[in-house]
């Protein structure tokens, strides 16, 4: 699976209002926060 691919998987899948969803190319990161408490977690998307 390319990683465009499972980044738009993951992005439907968490998808909400009150969630943004960003993606830092340059470290290969996705980061997910709630922007009602500003929390969130980071998934480390570097290959294996």
């Amino acid at each position: 699976m390319e990683l465009r691919e499972f980044r738009k998987m993951v992005e439907e899948k968490l998808k909400r209002d009150d969630r943004s969803i960003t993606y830092n190319h340059k470290e290969s990161t996705l980061r997910i926060t709630n922007s009602k408490t500003n929390k969130g977690v980071t998934l480390s998307l570097k290959p294996l």
